[in-house]
């Protein structure tokens, strides 16, 4: 619930500029952008190459949706690992789900 939090002030403070405007197409690419930086992490992904491939991904974006972008990282890498595909696939649709959730809230 901590991470919920922290996700919904930082949609909160990213200016409106930031995405254009916050719309559902902002929130499923948020989504989009999690499921991969999960993912990668899950598959074994040190977070230093995930970081790396993240300035690559948004080497032109604005400084607040870079900032938003390495704090999905540091959330993800945050969470246990697991050895189960159980786990890790209901890891992956809470984690999912909390993010599209909070983006959500931050547009309403």
């Amino acid at each position: 619930m901590k991470m919920n939090k922290y996700i919904f002030c930082l949609i909160l403070l990213l200016p409106i500029s930031a995405f254009s405007q916050i719309t559902e197409n902002t929130c499923r690419e948020i989504v989009q952008h999690s499921k991969i930086v999960l993912l990668n992490k899950q598959n074994g992904m040190p977070i230093d190459e995930m970081l790396k491939q993240n300035d690559e991904w948004f080497k032109n974006a604005s400084k607040a949706q870079k900032d938003y972008a390495n704090l999905t990282i540091q959330m993800a890498y945050s969470l246990p690992s697991f050895n189960d595909s159980k786990l890790n696939k209901d890891q992956l649709n809470d984690f999912l789900a909390s993010q599209y959730l909070s983006c959500k809230k931050a547009i309403k």
